[in-house]
């Protein structure tokens, strides 16, 4: 059977990599991080994991990029269409890539729960090339869904995005033309993407969540979504609580703080210094 999966919708810059840790913590729930950039990063070999591991030699996600080898670019292209653009699948993607890319999805979240992994978090949202990841989720896979719909204020996107993206922060690349405009409108479009999920998963299935009360009141956010996704999440909120480090585990994508090794949730000091790590390596551990 194929895990349960929490997903994270909406637009960047809205908590998720935070959120996504925090939920990890829980005994059960396996933190995934961006599952839709899989493809894209483990393509490239000098990219890592949250472990600080690239993904070929992550003991997470070592295994699965194996048996993928050197298909992974062109899944990552039929992601942006089957994720990204369905109306165009049906005239852009071949059926047999198609099946390929399902039974490969199959595969990577059979081996999560081969692992214990019974419900895992995926934060990938609801922007551009992942605007229909839970439609595909849901209506290819059969995957029970739970959405998350993590919405934050325009002012605060816009002071967000002022400061740089993540990449440019990390000196990885210059920010794209326009930043504030495209931030405007990616947020819109994303958000609105995310509301419609209401008719994919029922009003049971959907839950709305605000950036600000992540951030200003986590431990009492994280025992409302505890009691959404039917979780017992008490002991993570008593660990927020007293500002204890979350280890970040294996994630994939997500911003800078998946590269500190363990955050401290709801408090600007979440950086803990890249020497720190996560205490336990390896496969999930629940």
């Amino acid at each position: 059977m194929l895990p349960r999966v929490v997903y994270i919708a909406g637009y960047g810059r809205s908590g998720s990599t935070a959120l996504d840790i925090a939920l990890g913590q829980a005994p059960g729930i396996f933190s995934c991080g961006e599952l839709a950039q899989l493809f894209l990063e483990g393509a490239i070999p000098s990219a890592s994991c949250s472990c600080g591991r690239t993904y070929l030699s992550c003991q997470q996600w070592g295994g699965i990029m194996s048996r993928l080898g050197g298909r992974l670019a062109r899944l990552d292209t039929t992601r942006r269409f089957i994720e990204g653009r369905p109306r165009a699948r049906k005239v852009l993607v071949a059926r047999a890539r198609a099946r390929e890319y399902t039974a490969v999805w199959r595969m990577i979240l059979g081996d999560l729960a081969s692992q214990g992994a019974h419900t895992i978090v995926d934060s990938s949202k609801t922007a551009r090339h992942n605007a229909f990841r839970p439609a595909f989720l849901v209506r290819e896979l059969g995957v029970d869904v739970k959405v998350l719909h993590l919405v934050r204020t325009w002012a605060g996107l816009k002071a967000s995005v002022s400061r740089g993206s993540n990449r440019h922060l990390s000196s990885q690349a210059d920010d794209p033309p326009f930043p504030v405009p495209r931030a405007w409108l990616g947020q819109r479009l994303a958000d609105w993407q995310a509301s419609r999920l209401r008719n994919l998963v029922g009003a049971d299935g959907y839950m709305r969540v605000s950036h600000d009360e992540l951030q200003n009141s986590p431990a009492a956010c994280l025992l409302e979504i505890g009691r959404f996704i039917n979780f017992d999440m008490s002991s993570v909120a008593d660990r927020v609580r007293r500002a204890e480090l979350l280890g970040v585990g294996h994630l994939v994508g997500g911003n800078r703080l998946r590269n500190e090794g363990a955050i401290r949730l709801g408090t600007p000091a979440a950086k803990t210094g890249p020497d720190i790590r996560p205490t336990v390596e390896g496969k999930i551990s629940i």
